[in-house]
C-alpha cells in the first residue's frame, strides 16, 4: 500500500471506505431478501445451500443432489473451500451471501488503490470518485446479486492483480492471480491473457516478464488440470452437461468449436456483431463514459472471455445483470483508470464522468434491485411467509420432492429434489403466479395428478397456491 499522504489527501480515501460500508449493507440485505422469498428462484441457492452443508454436517465434498455429487463435477472451484469456515460458524447461506458482497465491495478499494498509484497526487479525489463509480456501476451489482456464485470472488482479485504487477510487487501478483483462477475453470483464459500482458508491459525488467511468462504457462496447466484430471476424477466419462446447451451451434466438443472458431468467420462474425452483443458492449462501456477505450492493451487481456460469452447461447452470458459480467467489470476498471492515466487536464473534473454516468444508469437499467422507482426489490408477503411455515413442516431427516424456487429451503438435508421425482416422503409445491415458472420446470403439472389419482399422496397443508403433500403409508 502506498504510504500515507498529508491530511488532505486523507479524505479521498475515507469516502471510499464508508461508500464500501454503505454498499455492503445495501447489498447484504438485498440478497438475503431474494434468498428467502425466492425472487427469481433458480435452483443455485439450494444447490450451495446443500453444498455447504453437506461439507460441514455430513463431510461430502460440497455435494447436493441437483449437481448430481459434488460441484466440482460442474466447475472446478477451489476458492469455495475458504468460505467453508465461514458456514460453518454461521451455518446458513445468508453468512457467505454477505462475504460475497464484502468480496465485491474490495473491488473498489482495488481500484482507488491502482488510481492512486497511477494519478498524481493532487489527483486522489479522482481516484475516490473512480471507485465510488466502482460501487455504482450496475454490471457489479448484477454479479453480486445473481444468487450465490464463484465469479464473484474473481472480481477483486483481478484488479488487485494488476495493481500489483505496476507497483512490480510480483510475489503479490501471483497470489491474486492465483486467487483469481481458483474461481472456475475458465478464468485460465483471462490469468493466462494476463501473463501474457504482464510478461509485455514489464519489459525490460527480466523478473517481470518471467513472472508473466509463468503465469500464463500456469494457468495453462491449470485449464488442463481441470479438465482433464478433476473432471473426470468427479464425474467420470460424462460430458460436461450444459457445452451442447451453450455452445452445440459450435461444435460437439471444445475442439470442434475451437476449430469453428478459428475457420468459420461465417458462423462466428455474425454472432459478434448481432444486437444484443453491440447493445452489450455499449452498456458495459458507456457508464464509463467510453475511457476504458484508451487502455485497448488492458482490454485484450479480457478478450478471449469476451468470445466465450459472446458465442455462447445462454442469455446469462450477455445479460448485465448475471454473475458472468465479474471478470470483464474487472478488466474495464482498470482499463479505466489506465486509460484516464494518460489523459491531459484536471483529472478530478474527467473523473466526474463515470461517476455521474454509472450513477443514472444504475438508476435507469432494470438489471438489479436498485432500479428506480425500486419495485424490484424483493418483498417478504404473507405468501412467502406461508411457504416458510410449510416447509418447516417437513421433517429434517425427510427425503423431498420441490421446485427450484423451494429449493433453499429444504436443503439442508441429504435427499430433496429441485424437480418431481417419485417415492419421496413429501412434495411441497406452489403454483401461484409469482412462482409459476419453477413448478412447470419441476414437471408437477405433468406428474402430480397420477400421484394423487393414485392415492400415493395425501394432502398435509396448503395456503395460496402452496401445497404439501405426504406420502400415504402402504
Amino acid at each position: 500500500m502506498p504510504e500515507a499522504r498529508g491530511p488532505v489527501f486523507r479524505r479521498p480515501a475515507r469516502i471510499v471506505v464508508v461508500s464500501m460500508l454503505v454498499y455492503v449493507a445495501i447489498f447484504s440485505v438485498l440478497c438475503v431478501l431474494r434468498l428467502i422469498t425466492a425472487k427469481h428462484g433458480d435452483p443455485d441457492f439450494g444447490i450451495f445451500e446443500q453444498a455447504f452443508w453437506t461439507t460441514t454436517h455430513q463431510g461430502m465434498l460440497l455435494s447436493n443432489t441437483y449437481e448430481g455429487g459434488s460441484h466440482f463435477r460442474i466447475h472446478n472451484s477451489p476458492v469455495f473451500l475458504l468460505l467453508v469456515p465461514a458456514y460453518w460458524a454461521v451455518p446458513t447461506l445468508a453468512s457467505l451471501l454477505v462475504a460475497q458482497t464484502i468480496a465485491m465491495a474490495a473491488g473498489a478499494w482495488a481500484v482507488f488503490l491502482l488510481a492512486r498509484q497511477a494519478f498524481s497526487r493532487e489527483a486522489e479525489p479522482a481516484a475516490a470518485m473512480l471507485a465510488v463509480a466502482y460501487l455504482l456501476y450496475h454490471p457489479m451489482h448484477g454479479v453480486n446479486y445473481d444468487q450465490f456464485n464463484e465469479l464473484a470472488f474473481a472480481t477483486a482479485p483481478i484488479i488487485f492483480a494488476f495493481y500489483h504487477l505496476y507497483g512490480r510487487r510480483y510475489g503479490w501478483f501471483w497470489v491474486f492471480s492465483l486467487l483469481a483462477l481458483a474461481t472456475k475453470e475458465d478464468m485460465s483464459f483471462l490469468v493466462g491473457m494476463l501473463g501474457l500482458y504482464a510478461a509485455a508491459v514489464s519489459y525490460p525488467d527480466r523478473r517481470g516478464m518471467l513472472s508473466g511468462l509463468g503465469l500464463a504457462c500456469f494457468a495453462g496447466v491449470w485449464l488442463w488440470f481441470s479438465m482433464q484430471v478433476v473432471f473426470p476424477y468427479f464425474r467420470g466419462p460424462q460430458p460436461w452437461p450444459y457445452f451442447t446447451l451453450y455452445y452445440g451451434h459450435l461444435g460437439n466438443s471444445m475442439g470442434e468449436a475451437v476449430r469453428t472458431i478459428l475457420t468459420r468467420p461465417d458462423i462466428v462474425l455474425p454472432l459478434l456483431i448481432r444486437k444484443k452483443t453491440v447493445l452489450l458492449f455499449l452498456e458495459l462501456v458507456a457508464p464509463l463514459a467510453f475511457f476504458p477505450l484508451r487502455a485497448p492493451g488492458v482490454l485484450l487481456v479480457g478478450g478471449p472471455t469476451w468470445l466465450v460469452f459472446t458465442l455462447s447461447s445462454f442469455q446469462g452470458t450477455t445479460n448485465t445483470g448475471s454473475r458472468y459480467m465479474a471478470p470483464l467489470v474487472a478488466v474495464l476498471f482498470v482499463a479505466l483508470v489506465l486509460g484516464m492515466r494518460g489523459m491531459t487536464g484536471n483529472l478530478n473534473r474527467i473523473a466526474r464522468w463515470p461517476l455521474i454516468l454509472s450513477l443514472l444508469f444504475m438508476l435507469a437499467i432494470d438489471n438489479t434491485p436498485v432500479r428506480l422507482p425500486f419495485k424490484n426489490i424483493p418483498v417478504v408477503t404473507d405468501h412467502v411467509r406461508e411457504r416458510w411455515r410449510l416447509a418447516a413442516m417437513v421433517p429434517e431427516d425427510a427425503s423431498v420432492s420441490t421446485q427450484g424456487d423451494f429449493y433453499a429451503l429444504l436443503a439442508r438435508r441429504l435427499d430433496v429434489s429441485p424437480e418431481y421425482l417419485p417415492d419421496k416422503d413429501y412434495i411441497l409445491v406452489d403454483d401461484s403466479a409469482q412462482f409459476k415458472l419453477w413448478y412447470d420446470h419441476a414437471h408437477f403439472p405433468e406428474h402430480l395428478p397420477r400421484l394423487l389419482n393414485e392415492g400415493r399422496y395425501t394432502l398435509v397443508a396448503s395456503s395460496g397456491g402452496a401445497r404439501l403433500y405426504k406420502k400415504t403409508s402402504q
